[in-house]
């Protein structure tokens, strides 16, 4: 019997590309991001970069999908690789051939609640040193990125969030990135103040900040310095509409300078809680 090959056609789906200004900048030191800089001018430094291996994400990023999302694109026919900018998702298509032209459709309809998480991780051990992201921050929040609700910024879909507002009391090491009544500044050096020559003007690119870290382990440890003299203290975990979930609180007749906190149950009493 003579052999049969089926072949399977895969075509973009979507694409996440990460811009990185510090591998991106031009030799005269203007920012890829700058506002002169048109569509075609971004085009053109993305293409030469890359054409001279001077730009490869692969090199300075580890992404990998989750094992649920692993999962769910296996049940809806799809396949990721990487990209030297991000990576792609591909969807098995059909061919239709009609009056001559080709066109292609998905071989099965994509659930439209489907989610798909995918997990970055630095692979350069200096990566923190060529970005605007706080060193210290208070506590270990790690980084979330969505496109869930987002709307268009810059004719891209972005997955990162709004600088967050000037807070009085913080801060602010030199590079972060607040809005300080209705702009975007940049701290030119530490400061907890708003005076005009601590700060700078900026263009609104959306960039990565502190405003994405949202996550917290269930389990961490606040730091506190003991010449502060802290001896009490109350960490309160709301929910989005401001209802809280659990309060913990702390007292020592000492300076408080590690304390625990356990948010794996919101009643630590109650073996059955959530």
């Amino acid at each position: 019997m003579p052999n049969v090959m089926s072949s399977m056609v895969f075509k973009r789906l979507f694409e996440v590309q990460i811009l990185h200004d510090y591998y991106l900048t031009g030799a005269d030191g203007k920012s890829f991001f700058h506002q002169d800089n048109s569509q075609e001018d971004k085009a053109q430094t993305i293409s030469d970069k890359l054409n001279h291996g001077l730009y490869d994400l692969r090199k300075i990023i580890s992404i990998e999908p989750t094992d649920e999302t692993v999962l769910k694109m296996r049940e809806q026919n799809l396949l990721w690789t990487h990209t030297a900018l991000g990576f792609i998702v591909g969807t098995e298509v059909i061919a239709d051939n009609t009056s001559g032209v080709t066109k292609y459709k998905p071989s099965r309809i994509i659930d439209p609640d489907l989610n798909l998480s995918f997990s970055l991780r630095p692979k350069i051990p200096f990566f923190e040193a060529i970005t605007n992201l706080t060193l210290r921050p208070s506590l270990p929040f790690k980084f979330y990125f969505t496109n869930k609700g987002k709307v268009k910024f810059d004719q891209s879909l972005v997955i990162s969030d709004k600088a967050k507002p000037y807070q009085n009391g913080l801060s602010y090491e030199m590079g972060s990135h607040v809005e300080i009544s209705n702009n975007l500044k940049e701290a030119l050096k530490m400061t907890a103040a708003t005076t005009g020559s601590h700060w700078e003007g900026i263009t609104d690119r959306r960039w990565v900040t502190d405003a994405d870290r949202i996550l917290l382990p269930h389990n961490f440890t606040y730091s506190l310095k003991k010449e502060a003299d802290v001896k009490e203290l109350q960490f309160v975990l709301e929910d989005l509409s401001a209802t809280v979930i659990k309060t913990v609180s702390v007292s020592s007749t000492e300076a408080l300078e590690n304390v625990a906190f356990n948010l794996s149950k919101i009643d630590d009493n109650d073996d059955n809680s959530e």
